[in-house]
C-alpha cells in the first residue's frame, strides 16, 4: 500500500491508498514520532510513500516516513517529472504545486486542468492538455484573509470560517465569514 504525504505550512496530511482506493487518512498540526508509530501500527501494509513538503517540518516528517517504509519519493524542485514545466523559475515552484500537477496529468490525461488548492495559501494552477505546467496564482488562504481584515481595518472583528453557508451575510461577522 502507498502513503501520500502533504506536509504543509499548517497541517501534515497523510493518506493511505490501496491501489486507487483511499483506505484511510490522517491530519495533524505536528506529526511526531509517537503519532507515526501509532499510525503505522494501523497501516501495516504501507511499504511505499510519496511526500511533498512545503512546511518547516518537511525533513522531519520525511525522515519518519523513510524509517517506516521501504521506499520514499520526495518531491523536490528541479526533479524529473512526467510533465513539462514552463515555470520560469522552477527552483522556486512549490513541490506541492508540482505534485498536484503530476497527479492531475495522471488523472486527466490530454485535458486542460485547473488545479485549485485551499491551504495556508490558495493556489490556482494550469496544466495544459499537452502535459505542461504553465503556472498560476498564489493568494492568501483563509486564516491570512481573516487576519488581514481584522489587522488592517479599524473595526472589523477577527473571524474564522463559518459552519453554515448563507446565501447572503446580514451581519458584519456573517459577511466576513461567508466572504
Amino acid at each position: 500500500m502507498n502513503v501520500v504525504a502533504d506536509i504543509g505550512n499548517t497541517l501534515v496530511k497523510l493518506a493511505l491508498f490501496d491501489g486507487d482506493r483511499l483506505a484511510d487518512r490522517y491530519a495533524s498540526e505536528r506529526f511526531t514520532r509517537a503519532e507515526a508509530d501509532a499510525l503505522f501500527r494501523r497501516w501495516t501494509g504501507a511499504d511505499r510513500a510519496i511526500a511533498a513538503a512545503t512546511g518547516a517540518d518537511g525533513r522531519d516528517v520525511a525522515a519518519l516516513l523513510r524509517e517506516r517504509t521501504d521506499y520514499l519519493l520526495e518531491f523536490r524542485p528541479g526533479m524529473p517529472t512526467p510533465i513539462a514545466n514552463a515555470y520560469l523559475t522552477p527552483e522556486t515552484l512549490g513541490c506541492d504545486r508540482l505534485a498536484a500537477a503530476v497527479g492531475a496529468a495522471a488523472r486527466y490525461p490530454d485535458r486542460n486542468v485547473l488545479i485549485v488548492d485551499f491551504g495556508t495559501a490558495v493556489t490556482i494552477d494550469l496544466l495544459t492538455a499537452d502535459g505542461t505546467f504553465r503556472g498560476g496564482f498564489i493568494s492568501p488562504g483563509f486564516r491570512a484573509r481573516f487576519r488581514a481584515l481584522h489587522d488592517y481595518t479599524a473595526s472589523l472583528p477577527l473571524c474564522g470560517p463559518a459552519d453554515e453557508e448563507l446565501p447572503l451575510g446580514r451581519t458584519t461577522r456573517a459577511c466576513i465569514e461567508q466572504g
